[in-house]
């Protein structure tokens, strides 16, 4: 039997896994994070691993979006529901991964980045199923190609196709270089997100914007994640309750919003990333 000194304590788990200011959106700072250790403290004491829970998300993320092919009070409702949990999961798998590593750190020199590799994987899974999913399924029930091909566009503006590719010839550029990149011009390159606001955040902006940068910030966690699964799953309920007598109409407003947006985020990234590999430093 395992010493039970050596299992963390739920003050130990909620104190590590507090992210105070660093906590990137609002939702989770006050509505998520308050309760999610309890979950980590549970997930730890059972043994289970970051990993675990980040498949386990993904699973909920990919169910989210395959049930609603087959438009019904049951699988809207359960979409909007699967959502919530991955979402709610997203945090407990960081949450656990915090607590081992303040236990148990890696070698000095070294990063362990297979967690977040996976767990961003899962985030690019998400949106893109569930959007494909909903039309796919509504494009079907009414007969009308044209919503799977909204579905389409939602899917490659959700998916970050752009900077996956920028990052692959970035990377490219770096193992090929005698000198190495210049660490400023790959710091920029790597945050690009932070054109969006999203630093503002990072420093404490929490609701009220004052300028507009933080209303392009504060609009983006709207439009963007984590907004888009509460959007999203607010409109499948509402729909959900009613599709026995009518058709989703919510749902298909919110769908068609998100994929004028994202199409314009779709060119805006991919214009911007085409300008910042033009001058590439060797």
């Amino acid at each position: 039997m395992s010493d039970r000194r050596s299992r963390p304590s739920c003050d130990e788990v909620r104190a590590v896994c507090r992210k105070g200011d660093a906590e990137p959106f609002w939702i989770s700072r006050f509505l998520i994070r308050p309760w999610t250790p309890y979950l980590s403290f549970l997930a730890l004491r059972l043994g289970v691993s970051p990993s675990q829970i980040t498949v386990v998300s993904a699973v909920l993320a990919v169910s989210a979006g395959m049930i609603t092919l087959w438009p019904s009070t049951w699988s809207y409702v359960g979409s909007a529901i699967l959502t919530s949990s991955f979402f709610v999961l997203d945090h407990v798998d960081g949450e656990v991964a915090r607590v081992l590593q303040s236990r148990h750190p890696v070698p000095p020199g070294t990063l362990n980045l297979s967690g977040k590799y996976l767990d961003r994987l899962v985030h690019y899974l998400q949106a893109p199923t569930l959007f494909l999913g909903i039309t796919c399924g509504i494009a079907v029930a009414e007969g009308r190609p044209v919503w799977a091909v909204v579905g389409i566009v939602c899917a490659l503006g959700s998916s970050g196709f752009p900077r996956f590719t920028a990052s692959y010839d970035l990377l490219v550029a770096a193992s090929r270089s005698t000198s190495g990149l210049d660490r400023a011009f790959l710091a920029r390159a790597a945050g690009f997100s932070m054109i969006y606001g999203e630093d503002l955040l990072r420093r404490g902006f929490v609701l009220v914007p004052r300028n507009a940068k933080e209303v392009l910030a504060m609009g983006r966690q709207y439009v963007g994640f984590p907004g888009n699964l509460f959007v999203l799953s607010g409109a499948l309920v509402i729909d959900g309750v009613r599709l026995p007598q009518g058709a989703p109409h919510a749902t298909k407003l919110v769908v068609g919003v998100y994929a004028a947006v994202l199409t314009v985020n779709l060119i805006y990234a991919t214009r911007r990333y085409f300008v910042l590999l033009k001058d590439v430093p060797e």
